[in-house]
């Protein structure tokens, strides 16, 4: 295996030798988050929050999170705007990438 390159077959090494070593130390399944035997049946994530709703605190009250669900747009200000142009960035980051990895080409 080469530095700068990952084959599929070293890939697929490394994922086999990942399984093994996590089937020999399996986490428990009271530590999983949620029991499929015990109420809540679903985990957290089924509650459709996003993660900057959950993460970030503009609001203390959250109502910044209820107005957006009920459909209220905030007014767009130079921090908003930053981060919608880095989230575009790394859209068309990841898009290239997929795109490259599906015509087989290494870069």
């Amino acid at each position: 295996m080469s530095v700068g390159y990952f084959s599929k077959r070293d890939l697929y090494a490394s994922l086999r030798r990942f399984h093994r070593a996590r089937s020999q130390d399996p986490v428990e399944e009271e530590y999983r988050g949620w029991n499929w035997d015990k109420p809540p049946l679903r985990p957290r994530a089924y509650l459709g929050l996003g993660v900057s709703e959950v993460a970030y605190r503009y609001c203390p009250t959250m109502r910044d999170v209820y107005l957006r669900r009920m459909g209220v747009e905030g007014e767009k200000n130079q921090w908003l705007a930053n981060g919608e142009l880095v989230h575009r960035v790394f859209q068309m980051v990841s898009e290239e990438v997929r795109r490259e990895l599906a015509l087989g080409r290494s870069g």
